[in-house]
């Protein structure tokens, strides 16, 4: 049984301006090929939202610069990102074809196609295609954004998830943000969570930096204010 089984819409305001509307696809979950785990894509999630308004408010990470996202879901913060004045905006999920079809839809609905690319990605796997399609030249991403994309069904996928980080990131001047909210079970603790981090040094020499919290935002699953964190992921060469 999925977590959350309703179909979200959403209308994001970047300004008094510029309304974002998103949706996600009509199927609730993605079943992920060799694994008992399942992607939830049926709602707008906090973290998602919390890093939207992130790159609202430091447009300078954005302008000009070249993103990717990974896990995007309906990829709010991507198109986000691309309106504010990225030079190109990738956006990536599971190979899917009604998740990436949903995507596309996003991006055409929100007037971003010529400077947005949708493409499929599994995290772990061969990081060819994107860096091709997007960037045509040996150059890496100078900014990757993972909203929720930690939790308990994802966290036997950290490796995965860094490796794929890891081989997108400009190790000069790229960063990577993180939003993630602890959902906490008997199985899995905030801690699991934190792992993500001490693995992006340990085995990534990937350094990190806690930017702060973010409670603005209910959860998809009731009234109560969720607690969003936000980290950066760096190399030691950017500050």
């Amino acid at each position: 049984t999925p977590l959350f089984s309703q179909n979200a819409n959403y209308s994001y305001s970047l300004n008094k301006d510029k309304l974002i509307t998103v949706c996600t696809r009509s199927i609730d979950r993605v079943d992920l090929c060799n694994s008992t785990n399942r992607l939830f894509v049926d709602d707008i999630w906090p973290g998602s939202k919390v890093l939207a308004d992130y790159l609202r408010d430091n447009p300078l990470l954005c302008k000009g610069k070249l993103v990717l996202e990974l896990g995007a879901g309906s990829g709010l913060p991507a198109i986000v990102a691309s309106i504010i004045g990225a030079k190109q905006v990738t956006i990536t999920d599971y190979p899917d074809s009604s998740l990436l079809d949903n995507i596309q839809k996003m991006v055409i609905n929100n007037n971003i196609s010529s400077t947005s690319l949708v493409l499929p990605h599994i995290w772990g796997e061969k990081v060819d295609l994107l860096l091709q399609e997007s960037i045509g030249t040996n150059n890496r991403f100078e900014l990757v954004l993972l909203a929720e994309l930690l939790w308990k069904d994802t966290y036997e996928l950290h490796m995965d998830l860094l490796k794929s980080v890891s081989e997108c990131l400009c190790h000069q001047s790229g960063i990577a943000l993180v939003t993630f909210a602890h959902r906490t079970t008997e199985s899995h603790l905030e801690s699991h969570d934190l792992e993500f981090f001490e693995k992006a040094s340990q085995y990534f020499c990937l350094e990190s930096k806690f930017l702060g919290t973010n409670d603005c935002y209910c959860d998809v699953d009731g009234e109560e204010k969720t607690i969003v964190k936000i980290y950066k992921l760096f190399y030691s060469t950017v500050s």
